[in-house]
């Protein structure tokens, strides 16, 4: 093997570049992966909050139907059910409208859970027919079926913030709230029910509609 000087003059890559080139590399890696992150935050924040925003719209568009083409005025049901719920309690209500029925427990998430008998509740807010004796009370909401014939309004892992017909002659000033995500992540009440903007916030979304609706039907 022959000595060739020129093999000397080969420039290469010191440790030092090296590391440089590794520390550049890692920030960079490290940026985008923020930004993914962030992109995919923002797009499930934005998925989470078209559905409540639809659920809200739904709600109020088939509530408003029914109190406009009605002759008669929405009725209350006689007795409502008080239920404990991680200490706290709630009640399941309903108002009756020509023959549908609307039970619904403001302020709990679909899938919570009761301290007394601990039942799941799997609705909060059930759309049936009006049963045989009239508007009684509501329909078991913490059965996997309250009634036959029946729907859920709101999509799973939500609340009802609220929902309110007051008062009950025309016109009627409707206020529908819908939530979805823990309660830690939201403060408020009501319609005024609103995200914190913290950590998990793209967990976190909230919707609310006020309107005033008139009996067009005397």
């Amino acid at each position: 093997m022959k000595y060739n000087p020129k093999n000397l003059n080969r420039k290469a890559f010191t440790i030092i570049e090296l590391m440089i080139a590794t520390s550049v590399l890692s920030i960079i890696l490290l940026l985008v992966t923020t930004m993914m992150i962030s992109i995919g935050n923002l797009y499930y924040k934005g998925i989470n909050q078209a559905r409540v925003q639809d659920d809200v719209r739904t709600i109020s568009d088939d509530l408003s139907s029914h109190l406009q083409l009605s002759d008669q005025a929405p009725q209350p049901a006689i007795t409502p059910v008080s239920i404990i719920i991680s200490g706290q309690s709630f009640v399941m209500d309903a108002v009756c409208m020509d023959n549908t029925r609307y039970s619904y427990i403001k302020d709990v998430e679909i899938g919570s859970n009761s301290t007394v008998t601990n039942p799941e509740i799997h609705h909060v807010l059930w759309r049936d027919p009006t049963p045989v004796g009239g508007c009684t009370g509501p329909a078991p909401l913490n059965l996997s079926l309250p009634s036959l014939n029946g729907t859920e309004l709101i999509a799973p892992n939500s609340r009802l913030t609220d929902f309110t017909i007051s008062p009950l002659t025309s016109p009627y000033n409707l206020s529908i709230g819908v939530a979805y995500g823990d309660k830690n992540l939201m403060s408020g009440v009501g319609v005024n029910t609103k995200c914190n903007g913290s950590n998990g916030d793209q967990f976190c979304s909230t919707a609310a509609l006020t309107t005033t609706v008139v009996q067009r039907i005397q």
